[in-house]
């Protein structure tokens, strides 16, 4: 199976093919200390990274988890005596041989070591008939909120910036030398430990021999205790240049880089923040411009205001609108509509655009983000231009539920009407389309072009020329051959048969959206393209005027369509 997409797993996983391979004749004896395998522990233990379990040719660690009081007082002897193989099962069915009775059996588990009789495991070997794999600890899943990820190979969350979290990564079976290796990210995991007061066990045991030279064990040597740390101890005996077996206990505890007290309060989400402050419209105050911070004792709101003179939560910060552009070029991550913003599973907003084009944003909604994030938006805080936005004066501030809408949004709800009719002559290829299509708010091309490029595929892509064909068939009207397929000259015939003038009606936006997707979009570079951009130029103060004036040319023509198509089904 392929291994984790996890940087830190990864590399543990090459740490670990080092660990099971056997050197060259040179460097035998040495390798025999089991000196890389006992810095392997060391290092790991203090890496962001944990390895909870493995399974190699010559690497063999199990962890438990155990309360740190069976471990007052520290019976060493008891816990070298560990001796089990991998955990497979939690509870069973048992039954006896002098009476029908069948029971529920929980922790069938032995550890062979007094001090672990109520310690578990965090990872099981299940069995099924495609073959073995790693389970999980059933309540830390579930603490963690972390699901399997089969593309990833780990137990994954989102995180505070909506980025996919491996938290628990796992190898299992690797083809080259058949290793396994499970690994937790470390801060979920002290966190639990923590919490549960217990600590990590962790036995290893590092058999060292070459397969072709290995006699059996000559014990020539004694067995050696050696204890590095009260939670660092192991036995080990080496046969010279012949062969080694190190076996011994790690004590893993919560990481001293967090007190117990910062470990409480991140889970409760009250870790101390930074707060970016922001140029904002302090509309309390004399209407005037302030710096004010989104820290929560910089503001107020109607229930606390009484005894302070502070700028409300709804005063509106302003953003150049390149400020959403990341957020459009990345849909996997982020969802972007014309007034609400979403970062996956981490935080969401509405946000108004104002008569000068600014993202009009309240201190509030900023105040939820992370600072990394707040100082993204601060790069592109400005101060108002345009005052607030129309649609935030009536319903923010008035209160009304009076419709405000773009021409975009208006051509939305047309189709949007034609999805819940389930029409014939337009259907829409994926829902998410809605959500590609945006305004373009600044004066890049690029972006410009893919609105354009996005709006093609959602409104002239979706029109069924089989359907409406079949309606021209009825009325016996001849067609091009050559232009059968083109759904736009299906319909302006469609449209020019029902005409009262008598006159071939074009849709010019249409026919505007198709030519600007093929001509530009589609990086022709020719002169057309060139000629169409000085058009617009002279003719439209912005490109997002030029997107706008063909979106409400669009919609009259949508109506035009679904009057013909309707009538025409109606009386067929």
């Amino acid at each position: 199976m392929p291994s984790s997409q996890h940087f830190e797993h990864d590399q543990l996983i090459q740490r670990g093919k080092i660990l099971n391979l056997v050197p060259e004749e040179c460097a035998y004896e040495s390798w025999l200390q089991a000196t890389l395998h006992l810095d392997y522990l060391r290092q790991d233990v203090a890496e962001d990274e944990l390895t909870v379990h493995a399974i190699g040719q010559h690497m063999f660690i199990l962890t438990a988890v155990v309360s740190e009081n069976d471990l007052n007082p520290l019976d060493k002897d008891d816990l070298l005596n560990w001796n089990c193989l991998p955990p497979s099962t939690r509870a069973g069915y048992e039954w006896g041989f002098d009476n029908d009775d069948v029971e529920l059996y929980r922790d069938m588990y032995s550890w062979g070591a007094r001090t672990l009789n109520k310690a578990y495991p965090l990872v099981f070997y299940r069995d099924r008939e495609s073959g073995a794999y790693c389970d999980i600890w059933q309540e830390y899943l579930h603490l963690n909120d972390i699901h399997w990820d089969e593309n990833r190979r780990a137990y994954c969350r989102l995180d505070k910036k909506g980025d996919w979290e491996h938290v628990v990564s796992v190898t299992h079976g690797q083809s080259e030398l058949n290793s396994t290796l499970v690994s937790f990210r470390r801060r979920p995991l002290d966190e639990f430990l923590t919490v549960s007061k217990s600590v990590l066990i962790r036995m290893f045991d590092f058999t060292l021999f070459q397969i072709l030279r290995f006699g059996g064990w000559a014990h020539e040597n004694p067995v050696k205790v050696i204890e590095e740390s009260p939670g660092f101890f192991y036995r080990q005996q080496i046969d010279s240049g012949q062969a080694s077996w190190t076996r011994g206990i790690q004590i893993v505890r919560p990481n001293s880089k967090q007190s117990r007290g910062e470990i409480f309060a991140s889970i409760r989400g009250e870790s101390r923040r930074e707060y970016a402050e922001f140029i904002v419209w302090d509309w309390r105050n004399n209407n005037k411009e302030a710096t004010v911070s989104t820290a929560p004792e910089a503001i107020t709101n109607y229930f606390t205001c009484h005894s302070n003179s502070l700028p409300f939560e709804t005063s509106p910060a302003f953003f150049d609108p390149e400020v959403l552009l990341r957020f459009k070029n990345d849909r996997s991550k982020y969802t972007l509509s014309s007034s609400h913003i979403e970062c996956r599973g981490a935080w969401s907003f509405r946000y108004h655009v104002n008569e000068a084009r600014q993202i009009q944003v309240y201190i509030k909604d900023l105040q939820g983000l992370s600072y990394e994030e707040q100082s993204y938006w601060k790069r592109f805080n400005e101060k108002c231009k345009g005052g607030i936005s129309q649609r935030a004066h009536v319903q923010d501030f008035l209160g009304e539920w009076r419709a405000v809408t773009t021409p975009l949004e208006d051509l939305f709800g047309i189709l949007q009407e034609w999805i819940n009719d389930d029409v014939g002559w337009w259907k829409i290829g994926d829902q998410i389309s809605f959500n590609r299509v945006h305004t373009p708010l600044t004066d890049s091309q690029d972006e410009w072009e893919g609105a354009f490029q996005n709006l093609a595929t959602l409104v002239v892509g979706g029109f069924k020329p089989k359907f409406i064909r079949a309606i021209l068939d009825e009325k016996s009207i001849a067609l091009e051959p050559k232009r059968k397929g083109q759904s736009l000259y299906l319909l302006e015939t469609l449209l020019s048969s029902v005409c009262e003038t008598g006159h071939f009606q074009q849709l010019s936006a249409l026919r505007k959206i198709q030519k600007i997707r093929s001509k530009i979009s589609t990086h022709d570079g020719g002169q057309t393209a060139r000629n169409l951009m000085k058009q617009i130029e002279r003719e439209h103060r912005t490109l997002a005027d030029h997107f706008e004036a063909v979106c409400r040319q669009a919609n009259s023509e949508l109506r035009l369509i679904e009057q013909a198509c309707s009538s025409s089904d109606d009386s067929g």
